[in-house]
């Protein structure tokens, strides 16, 4: 496979849907996304509050699904594994 060849046809995707999208109209469903998230970290919810809704509102206006979980990123962060060392895990079959 031939990477450098499916990354130019990914970005050449993209490009396409930007040019086709109502940017006005992604940039508002973003923004109540990011909205809703940052209410549902202290305040009561509202009936517009639902994040899988206000995401897939999202995605039908064409937001990129990186763009939507930047949305989110915002709010809540971004998670990081934590980095552990294993050690004896092998310890009791050659023991």
């Amino acid at each position: 496979m031939d990477n450098t060849a499916v990354r130019a046809a990914q970005l050449d995707s993209l490009k396409k849907l930007r040019a086709e999208r109502n940017q006005t109209q992604v940039d508002a469903t973003l923004n109540a996304l990011t909205a809703a998230a940052s209410a549902s970290r202290g305040e009561q919810p509202s009936e517009n509050s639902n994040l899988l809704q206000l995401a897939i509102n999202a995605a039908r206006a064409k937001a990129t699904v990186g763009e939507i979980s930047l949305a989110l990123e915002k709010v809540f962060g971004r998670y990081e594994a934590p980095v552990r060392t294993v050690r004896g895990v092998y310890a009791s079959a050659f023991g």
